[in-house]
């Protein structure tokens, strides 16, 4: 199977690229493997050179040549026109998808805008009444791909305690940062990763202690970072729930907010005291491996 490149838009519609008839992407696509990087550097007085002190990740460019094309004048223009609405930015952001041409297909997605290239010099080297040529950009701020197939693992202990590191592999070329759900009767919490020496501790959520029935999601995602926590007050999940809302802001000295998962093995512990009741402890973790390229 030949590789397929799509467009999804906002509202989750798909527009096949590499249909072959309207739409067909050709050869000189760039930008879509590794992202480029920022090294920031001090000149120092006597040094030779200079001294690194940090390297970030830039936002991505990618390029998409496309053929428009319809059977008529009529048909091309009204190819293009939706197109056009597909691609418009003010709509909110979209995605581009990607499925491979191995032998299993490998699906990934990138999160971008469209951001120019249909806007050109008609003549004829780039097309004619019924085919038009672009180079569509597309800007990705978010500079990886990643795997639409979350991934998920459960862990839950009638005592309470999980202290033995459970191990996480992230399958991905980058670090992601992992959703958390935790459930039961709590008090204080640790998460640790130990292979990254990052942890997450909560004893507390502004004057309340966690004592009592509690459900904590937690959203590691930089731009994202939240901490919801939903507090029955009396017989397990039976109760009306009180949510505190963000209480990424109580957590511990000591946490660190950007808690990640490194590529390869991660080794998870958790440290969860008991509240007012004894029953199961319930930890789950998913998250959405990340790639450098396709």
């Amino acid at each position: 199977m030949a590789e397929k490149v799509y467009w999804v838009t906002p509202e989750g519609g798909t527009l096949d690229l590499t249909d072959g008839t309207q739409y067909n992407i050709r050869q000189g696509i760039d930008g879509r493997h590794m992202p480029t990087f920022t090294f920031v550097s001090d000149k120092m007085f006597t040094y030779p050179g200079e001294v690194l002190r940090g390297i970030t990740t830039d936002k991505r460019e990618i390029l998409l040549p496309l053929t428009v094309s319809g059977t008529s004048a009529e048909d091309f223009r009204n190819n293009q026109r939706f197109l056009e609405y597909s691609l418009d930015p003010m709509r909110g952001e979209g995605k581009l998808k990607v499925v491979t041409d191995d032998s299993v297909p490998k699906t990934r997605l990138m999160n971008c805008h469209y951001q120019g290239g249909m806007g050109f010099l008609e003549s004829g080297e780039t097309g004619n009444y019924k085919t038009r040529i672009y180079i569509l950009q597309f800007i990705c701020h978010s500079p990886y791909w990643y795997d639409p197939n979350e991934n998920s693992v459960t862990w839950s202990d009638p005592n309470g305690t999980l202290r033995i590191p459970q191990v996480v592999y992230n399958t991905g070329d980058v670090d992601t940062y992992p959703l958390i759900t935790i459930g039961g009767p709590l008090q204080l919490i640790t998460i640790t990763n130990e292979t990254t020496g990052k942890l997450l501790e909560w004893g507390t959520v502004g004057s309340n202690m966690l004592g009592d029935w509690v459900r904590l999601y937690i959203d590691t995602r930089p731009g994202h970072r939240n901490c919801c926590v939903t507090h029955w007050m009396s017989t397990p999940w039976t109760a009306p729930p009180y949510n505190y809302g963000n209480v990424f802001k109580f957590l511990w000295y000591g946490s660190n907010i950007n808690f990640n998962l490194v590529p390869g093995e991660n080794r998870i512990s958790f440290a969860v005291v008991q509240g007012a009741y004894s029953a199961d402890c319930m930890v789950n973790f998913r998250w959405l491996p990340k790639f450098n390229g396709v």
